[in-house]
């Protein structure tokens, strides 16, 4: 029982991981199954500290990644981002623990789980400085969950990234047939059983597997591009297609922060240099251990400040604290490049929404025509306004009247001049509309039935609801 249950995982399960650690898996099961020796270790990691750094937790991420192993933790000693998750929320809590590393090493696992624990951990950012390291390799779900750190630290000889998705069909159909072994599904719902291990992938099945793979890889990206600040299509372009980098070729393309050992990593998360600020404090703490002047000082200078930060100086420190006359053009000219900085902002969201929107028009026109390829002017201005699935039904039934109108077309008979001018004048049904136009018009039938729906609507309408 426990084997059909890591066979069944095996197969249902998106895996953010390199094909070479997918195979690694599938080869140590399949020894598994016949009873051959297997060694598939994933170290228990645990909160430890560095003689240098004592007050920055260290916490090893390593091996297959999964929220659960359905039988496989058996045979391989593996960890969960359950249990990760825990280990990082300990040294959140403890008050000793100033800085948390996350010393990966991981060629991935599955997608199930790692969103889960890269979103807490994102979330987390601010409280304590969190510091990815790439110890060897941090390679999708790992980079998943690197990403999600204030920032990341890669030794020069380190594999880095590998943003893709991937995921194995086994077909054991054989195996059972000479097993004598036939199974038989009784199913409600047309893609209830699709991609079952028990016979052959059908195109179907296929097809609707890799509409969950596309959208597992999409939810990826969005989130690398999210945690680290870029824009999607950056990601897409410059750091994904399941792509590997070693060590300077990831900080070329902005997949890590900077290059160095774990010394480095540990530095980082001891001194907070985080993307976010480090340690939370309030403006009156702020001004209580630096004062007014280094406090405005050191805000004029930064390239980017956030915008809560902008609303606690004006409506904390400015009814509290009296800033001096000397401070005043400093302050104010802090503010205007606060205003300049969102109305940047403002400008970037509304071009990339602008960008989002004629990209999915224009997805959306190519999809159209790939349903309906002669589709005319009125029926297009149509179908532009509708989803998806209302055009597919549409261009469904356009497409079947074409075929219904040509077949009718060829058992009728040649019909006489004053039958003729008679349909042309009324056509009674949406069959014989279509018939008229091809024989007035000289168009194909598909051509012809597309016409027909917006020269006779109600005969289209009458059609759809029932009718001839």
């Amino acid at each position: 029982m426990k084997d059909r249950a890591i066979l069944k995982f095996l197969a249902s399960t998106g895996w953010a991981c390199t094909p070479e650690h997918l195979e690694l898996i599938n080869t140590i099961v399949s020894n598994h199954i016949q009873g051959l020796p297997v060694k598939m270790e994933s170290p228990k990691s645990k909160v430890s500290g560095n003689i240098n750094y004592p007050q920055v937790a260290i916490i090893g991420i390593n091996g297959t990644i999964a929220k659960k192993f359905y039988g496989m933790d058996a045979i391989s000693g593996a960890k969960t981002t359950l249990d990760y998750r825990e280990e990082i929320q300990a040294a959140l809590d403890d008050p000793n623990i100033k800085g948390i590393v996350l010393d990966i090493d991981s060629n991935g696992g599955t997608v199930d789980g790692t969103k889960e624990l890269t979103d807490f951990i994102y979330e987390s950012r601010g409280s304590k400085p969190i510091i990815a390291y790439a110890n060897g390799s941090m390679n999708s779900a790992a980079y998943w969950i690197g990403s999600a750190a204030d920032k990341i630290v890669a030794y020069d000889t380190a594999k880095v990234g590998s943003i893709g998705v991937v995921m194995a069909h086994y077909d054991y159909s054989e195996m059972l047939k000479e097993q004598g072994i036939a199974i038989k599904y009784l199913y409600a719902g047309k893609y209830k059983v699709a991609g079952n291990s028990t016979e052959p992938l059908s195109k179907e099945g296929e097809e609707y597997l890799q509409g969950s793979i596309d959208y597992y890889y999409s939810m990826f990206v969005d989130s690398v591009a999210q945690y680290r600040a870029k824009d999607p299509n950056f990601v897409l372009t410059k750091q994904a297609e399941g792509r590997v980098f070693i060590g300077k070729q990831a900080l070329d393309v902005e997949l890590i922060d900077e290059l160095g050992g774990i010394e480095k990593a540990l530095a980082l998360a001891s001194q907070g240099e985080t993307k976010n600020g480090g340690k939370k404090v309030t403006i009156k703490e702020a001004v209580k251990e630096f004062g007014v002047e280094a406090l405005m000082k050191e805000l004029s200078a930064q390239e980017d400040v956030p915008k809560e930060v902008a609303d606690a100086i004006t409506s904390s420190l400015t009814p509290k604290v009296e800033i001096p006359a000397e401070f005043k053009a400093q302050f104010d000219a802090m503010q205007e490049q606060i205003k300049a900085l969102e109305a940047e902002k403002t400008e970037k969201a509304e071009a990339l929404a602008k960008e989002k929107a004629e990209r999915e028009e224009k997805e959306h026109a190519e999809f159209i025509k790939s349903l309906i390829p002669n589709c005319n002017e009125e029926l297009f201005s149509v179908l532009a306004d509708l989803d998806q699935g209302a055009v597919a039904i549409i261009a469904g039934e356009v497409n079947k009247e074409g075929k219904k109108a040509k077949e009718l077309a060829e058992k009728l008979e040649e019909p006489t001049e004053g039958a003729e001018s008679k349909e042309k004048q009324s056509p009674e049904t949406f069959d014989a509309a279509v018939s008229m136009i091809v024989k007035r018009d000289k168009v194909e039938y598909q051509e012809a039935a597309q016409l027909a729906s917006t020269e006779f609507p109600e005969l289209f309408d009458s059609y759809r609801n029932g009718g001839n």
